[in-house]
């Protein structure tokens, strides 16, 4: 009797989209590229990716422009999990520059002037041009560091501070003013560090040897010069001030110290709090954003830490990973900044270092990416609060002068009328076997596009050193796969969308058959 024919079955495997950004840190090139999620492979997290200008590697596993989704079926309590395209950045003011070739330096929502939340920008290379939506109100000198908002009676007021140890105000209604009280601590030879916050009538700002200054109450151009405390729990300089509840936090260089206003009529109406002291500081008063009801900074300490913290009670809460916090040690203190703001139902902490946006989403304690055309344009961000929901934006980096937008009511997918990549670059599949596998199709699982919507595959077998000829399909195709994608050992996908479509993309399914080592 003849024997049996040797017969091998196709086997299929499905990658969904899920994880964190990881990279290799050493040991290749860098490029200007950015956005990162991570992937799992049939139960075993496989993680990497890389970042953007001088920051990290072209290797591993790499999400770029996309926001992660998890989805839990409310039924079963299992998630499922999406990889969607990032919003784009409108221009604001229909694309006119608000101050032609020049950098943003803050951006603020004035909530309080009752006639709902208009933004407030600062912009220019030398001194700010501050501006009401599109009206100038005027310049102050230096480059704006810092917007607040306090009501004075019933006026609402604007606060700036800059990077010229000056301070200004702005009444609504009247005019843009500087601080000249000659005990206020810009003109009483202090360095201020850091943006105003306000407290029960009081304006608190810091210098840079620790002092916490105050206004007279229920007054911004009056300052007594008695009127200070020094943060003093440990010997420490100033980093700046930011409120959190009911209390001032102060950041120093090694530290952070709680207070609270205890009434007292003379000198400081602060009083350190029972959560008085924690022995890790901020890297600086750009790092600091305040996010709804809590606070998020890039700590420093004496002995070389770095890291993203966010406050969870009164207890730092550690929110970045140790691939993400040697991404922030190849930059200078002074290049990092921070921002956080809420879109698409997510909440989100951003990180801009050499040119690469790091972006926390907290709902799924997950780190990616974004990159743009132009460098970020997202380096300071304020947004609205109530039913019109738009994302405000002004880039440090981007000398336009522009302003920028995104409504969360009408999504689209370009930054500034140009299109920007959408890439997913997995990590090297080889479901825990070096033998042979032979690819008979590669299927992507994701939302079918109502329009075409081309997606670039390349696939790398010699350690994402080079790429095959990209191949393309289009999303609008019910079943979008490719068939005959050859044969490998260990394989590293790699997925490019550039045109201004939405993509929202659940799982690469594999087909193939295994062979002999």
């Amino acid at each position: 009797m003849p024997a049996a024919a040797n017969k091998t079955e196709d086997k299929v495997a499905r990658i969904p989209l899920v994880g964190s950004f990881f990279n290799r840190i050493e040991g290749s090139a860098v490029v200007s590229t950015t956005g990162t999620v991570g992937l799992g492979v049939v139960g075993l997290m496989l993680v990497g990716g890389p970042a953007g200008t001088a920051a990290t590697v072209t290797k591993d596993q790499r999400f770029v422009n996309c926001i992660p989704e998890k989805i839990t079926n409310p039924f079963t309590n299992q998630p499922k999990f999406f990889l969607r395209k990032r919003p784009g950045f409108e221009v604001y003011n229909s694309g006119t520059a608000l101050k032609a070739s020049h950098i943003g330096n803050a951006c603020h929502v004035w909530a309080s002037k009752g006639t709902g939340a208009i933004p407030i920008f600062a912009i220019g290379n030398t001194n700010s041009e501050i501006f009401e939506a599109t009206t100038s109100l005027g310049s102050i000198t230096g480059k704006c560091t810092g917007i607040t908002e306090t009501i004075l009676g019933t006026t609402p007021n604007l606060l700036f501070t800059s990077g010229d140890n000056t301070a200004w105000y702005y009444p609504s209604g009247g005019a843009l003013t500087q601080i000249t009280d000659v005990d206020f601590p810009g003109n009483a030879s202090r360095t201020i560090t850091g943006k105003f916050v306000g407290l029960d009538g009081y304006t608190f700002v810091m210098d840079t040897t620790g002092r916490i200054y105050n206004s007279d109450l229920n007054s911004i151009a009056n300052w007594t010069a008695t009127s200070f405390l020094t943060a003093q729990m440990y010997p420490d300089a100033g980093v700046g001030l930011a409120r959190y509840k009911n209390q001032i936090v102060a950041f120093g260089k090694e530290t952070i110290e709680f207070f609270r206003n205890a009434g007292n009529a003379d000198a400081s109406p602060l009083v350190p709090t029972s959560q008085a002291f924690t022995r890790l500081g901020c890297a600086g008063a750009q790092t600091i954003t305040v996010l709804e009801d809590t606070v998020a900074w890039i700590s420093s300490s004496d002995r070389n830490g770095i890291g993203l913290y966010m406050l969870d009670g009164y207890v730092p809460k550690r929110i970045s990973t140790a691939t993400i916090d040697a991404q922030f040690q190849k930059a200078s203190l002074s290049d990092l900044s921070t921002f956080s703001f809420r879109l698409v139902g997510k909440t989100f902490i951003g990180v801009v270092t050499l040119g690469t946006t790091f972006v926390y989403c907290v709902e799924d304690d997950s780190w990616h990416e974004w990159t743009s055309p132009d460098g970020p344009l997202w380096t300071y961000v304020a947004g609205t609060t109530g039913s019109n929901s738009i994302l405000y934006s002004l880039s440090g980096q981007v000398t336009a002068g522009k302003a920028y937008f995104i409504n969360s009511q009408s999504l689209q997918y370009q930054d500034a009328s140009a299109n920007f990549t959408f890439l997913v670059q997995t990590s090297k599949v080889d479901f825990d076997t070096i033998k042979n596998k032979f690819g008979a199709k590669l299927s992507i699982v994701g939302d079918i596009a109502g329009a075409a919507c081309t997606v670039n595959i390349q696939w790398s077998d010699d350690d994402y050193n080079t790429f095959s000829t990209a191949r393309t399909i289009d999303l609008a195709n019910n079943n979008p796969n490719l068939t005959a994608i050859g044969s490998f050992r260990r394989r590293a996908f790699k997925f490019t969308n550039s045109d201004s479509n939405f993509i929202r993309l659940e799982a690469m399914e594999l087909q193939f058959r295994e062979g002999t080592h």
